[in-house]
């Protein structure tokens, strides 16, 4: 018997491995499987990743098979995805500056996300390393940040982590900025 199956995956989601090598047309995976009458029961098996997603979303997943011209199409129970917080400072995960001692610099979380669209986002700027740095207030999504007096030349970072207050990612949930503090 000559099988024809279809998944159609939701936006976002990557293939990492597919068991029977299927064929993708954009997000529709398709198969064809040969089974002999009271043969074992063939199973596909796909491994997903959704490393990409970063929002809180539903997913959908919809099969349907082919046998002699009769098809049955299932929708799967839907599957939740919880979303991580994405830290950026001034629109980048990265950012190097320079700037002369003595100066104020602006720097701006609020291009960071979360992954509800009721989630309140609460952002924390931490100094990771260099000479002292002045924060008015460490918890503000925008900042001004005072560069000190300095001897020579000298390295500061300073690193916003943003929660959701549930999720508080290591990685995607966490920015860092270099200050490069040129003496003057």
């Amino acid at each position: 018997m000559l099988f024809d199956i279809q998944a159609t995956l939701p936006e976002g989601i990557v293939i990492v491995s597919d068991s029977h090598e299927g064929t993708q047309d954009g997000q529709v995976l398709t198969w064809q499987l040969t089974q002999a009458p009271q043969s074992e029961v063939q199973t596909i098996i796909l491994n997903l990743s959704t490393t990409n997603m970063i929002m809180s979303e539903e997913l959908l997943f919809e099969v349907s098979h082919t046998v002699n011209e009769n098809q049955q199409s299932e929708t799967l129970e839907p599957v939740y995805l919880e979303g991580i917080p994405v830290a950026l400072i001034n629109g980048e995960s990265e950012v190097e500056l320079t700037a002369n001692e003595q100066t104020t610099l602006s720097l701006s979380g609020a291009s960071s996300t979360v992954p509800n669209s009721d989630d309140v986002a609460t952002y924390i700027w931490t100094q990771v390393s260099g000479p002292s740095l002045s924060i008015e207030d460490n918890s503000l999504a925008e900042i001004d940040l005072i560069l000190p007096d300095v001897i020579s030349d000298d390295v500061a970072v300073l690193e916003l982590t943003i929660s959701n207050g549930k999720v508080s990612c290591q990685f995607f949930g966490r920015s860092v900025a270099g200050f490069f503090i040129t003496s003057q």
